[in-house]
């Protein structure tokens, strides 16, 4: 008796060793997967096109149009796409150009028409930083104008308005000056309508400003029309504000718009996937074993 109690402790601690390992390998695997598949795309400006006159001189030697070309991946990534701008028109301050540094817009609109929600059903996250003013007005706080941030534009629609990250978006935030209208610096709006009580105040508007918008489905993969959707703003990594939205054909498409009453500029813009955390393959592995653990003692 004492002989088959000892083996059977003894078989006991060797498949709780053996499961330790393997779970332990798990979580490596886990974190390691996590993070080398996490970045989707992203874009560190590091080129130039156009003319490089944030203010779209029309004769310079972008013609009066540009626009920031192919994303260069600078910090992970691995889709490539170039961007669409508009609108193309006649007339001075029309114009998306990168100076080897950032992507200034200036009375233009620059669409990403690549679908982040299609490769992360489980939500994403867009991160950047951006400014109202490539040359911070003195004395502060400076005049009017925006720069706004939109998803969910129709890969099919032609940008034809400054206004297409407001307007064309499914979902869309907007930073001006306060004294331009906007009672709070910062907006948001659900297909091109202001969403009530949605103003808040981002700080400073002449100075640059980091952006992170965690995109977050109700239900995995659900980002159709009628489907909810969670919205996480947070500024310079203090200002959070949540928002629900619903959401649309291609509601991982990004868009970036500015009027011209100067340069705006975005850098390092990186898009990532939400990917299942380690702890919970972890979890579920260990229910796994331990389930396994159980039937075999009993």
């Amino acid at each position: 008796m004492i002989k088959i109690l000892l083996t059977k402790a003894l078989r006991h601690h060797v498949v709780l060793a053996c499961a330790t390992a393997l779970l332990l390998s798990v979580t490596s695997i886990a974190g390691a997967t996590a993070n080398a598949q996490s970045i989707i795309y992203s874009d560190t400006f590091s080129r130039i096109t156009g003319s490089g006159d944030t203010n779209g001189d029309p004769n310079g030697a972008a013609a009066n149009f540009s626009d920031w070309g192919s994303n260069d991946n600078g910090l992970g990534g691995t889709v490539s796409q170039a961007w669409v701008a508009g609108p193309s028109r006649g007339g001075g301050g029309r114009n998306a150009t990168t100076d080897g540094s950032v992507g200034f817009s200036h009375g233009t609109a620059s669409f990403f028409d690549y679908d982040a929600s299609a490769v992360a059903p489980l939500g994403f996250v867009i991160a950047l930083d951006f400014a109202r003013f490539a040359t911070p007005p003195a004395p502060g706080p400076g005049g009017g104008g925006f720069i706004s941030f939109g998803l969910g534009v129709d890969a099919g629609t032609a940008i034809a308005s400054d206004f297409a990250a407001l307007n064309l978006s499914d979902w869309a935030i907007l930073f001006q000056q306060a004294a331009n209208g906007n009672t709070g610096n910062a907006n948001v709006r659900n297909d091109g309508t202001v969403v009530a009580g949605s103003d808040f105040d981002y700080g400073n508007p002449d100075i640059e400003h980091s952006l992170s918008l965690t995109v977050t489905p109700a239900v995995a993969g659900a980002y159709g029309a009628s489907d909810v959707i969670n919205v996480g703003v947070v500024v310079d990594g203090t200002i959070s504000q949540n928002f629900t939205t619903t959401g649309g054909a291609n509601f991982g498409s990004f868009a970036v718009g500015a009027n011209n009453f100067d340069g705006r500029y975005i850098d390092n813009l990186v898009v990532t996937a939400v990917v299942p955390e380690p702890s919970s393959l972890l979890f579920m592995a260990s229910i796994g074993m331990f389930g396994t653990l159980r039937r075999r003692r009993s």
